[in-house]
């Protein structure tokens, strides 16, 4: 099993509903590709006051991929060139269970999962803790619960 943990910006414009639409089509793709993981951003929340004044929903993004490695390479490769964000950064790539210390995977049962963080994780650590507030239903939770 291999993970990937990146972190970019947002390009300018992109709003709550853009996000949605990106979670919308990589449930599919990502299980039928074997790929699970997690997507935080950061930005205003979904019909906030903020929301209805602003052009720019959303500020950046941190992104959790763990599968076959093949295939967590080539959609990282495809994600790093989406125009919908820029600056992308790995922070950690592996073996999963040289990265978080467990065997199999962080999200087992998420095709994909998303949710609003108020700061974007940079550590696995990280990571688990606001993973861990959405399966709650935490202030990062947001419409595409376990998938």
């Amino acid at each position: 099993m291999h993970a990937l943990l990146y972190r970019s910006v947002a390009s300018d414009g992109l709003t709550v509903r853009d996000v949605i639409g990106i979670f919308t089509a990589s449930k599919q793709r990502n299980a039928d590709h074997g790929i699970t993981g997690l997507l935080l951003y950061t930005g205003v929340a979904p019909g906030s006051k903020s929301a209805a004044t602003s052009d720019r929903d959303v500020d950046g993004f941190v992104q959790w991929l763990e599968g076959p490695e093949a295939e967590v390479r080539a959609l990282y490769a495809q994600i790093s060139q989406d125009p919908r964000h820029r600056d992308c950064e790995v922070l950690v790539e592996g073996a999963s269970e040289a990265l978080t210390g467990a065997s199999g995977r962080l999200f087992p049962t998420w095709s994909m999962r998303f949710g609003r963080a108020r700061a974007l994780p940079v550590s696995v650590e990280g990571l688990r803790k606001a993973a861990d507030r959405l399966r709650r239903g935490g202030s990062a939770g947001l419409p595409g619960g376990p998938q």
